[in-house]
């Protein structure tokens, strides 16, 4: 799970500021949008109910996507992500499955920062 201090609050301003001034990047079955700044590794997914009904399993395909960001936290300091889940079945794929989908999004981080 992420640490408290590495968890995006989506309420700020300054957050949803984010989905304005961000680079985005479409993935298959979700979006994403980051940007940098001066301060600690930021991250938020949002799951809707659309896309899962039941709590355990966003909370379980949340848990997934976290584990597979867990690198970008040493190596992108002042990272800020919000990677929003689109499509119901990416709660049914494994993690390497998903480790496969959410490569593109890692290598466009690593490569894209100023």
């Amino acid at each position: 799970m992420l640490a408290k201090k590495n968890r995006l609050n989506l309420s700020q301003e300054s957050s949803r500021n984010l989905w304005k001034v961000g680079r985005h990047f479409r993935g298959q079955g979700f979006n994403a949008v980051y940007d940098y700044e001066d301060q600690e590794v930021k991250m938020a997914i949002t799951i809707p109910k659309q896309v899962a009904p039941q709590a355990a399993k966003r909370n379980e395909l949340r848990r997934k996507i976290y584990s597979l960001l867990e690198g970008l936290i040493n190596l992108e300091p002042g990272l800020r992500l919000i990677i929003k889940v689109s499509d119901k079945r990416l709660g049914e794929l494994t993690s390497e499955q998903l480790r496969e989908i959410f490569q593109p999004l890692i290598a466009e981080i690593k490569s894209g920062k100023p």
